[in-house]
């Protein structure tokens, strides 16, 4: 069960198979069922976008200002930064 939660946690994932381990997790640890979620873009309305890619940004923006290595962070910790800035991108249909 480690594996599944290091999976989650450190590889970048489609969110199918994010949403599989979550499950299989769940229901390894005998918890209630979750909900199906549909994530992406597909299920923000269109006039949300510009708004929660700002937010992403603005949080990307302030995450590397405490985990950059150049301030004490860790290479792999602003790596992993890097990709869920990427994969939230994606979630909000941003395109740049």
């Amino acid at each position: 069960m480690t594996y599944l939660a290091w999976l989650l946690e450190s590889a970048r994932l489609t969110w199918e198979l994010r949403e599989a381990i979550t499950r299989e997790i769940a229901a390894r640890l005998d918890l209630p069922a979750l909900p199906e979620v549909r994530g992406g873009a597909e299920a923000l309305p269109p006039e949300l976008r510009p708004w929660a890619a700002e937010i992403v940004e603005s949080g990307f923006k302030a995450a590397a200002r405490r985990h950059h290595p150049d301030v004490g962070g860790t290479n792999d910790g602003m790596r992993a930064l890097l990709a869920a800035r990427e994969a939230l991108r994606e979630l909000v249909g941003d395109e740049t």
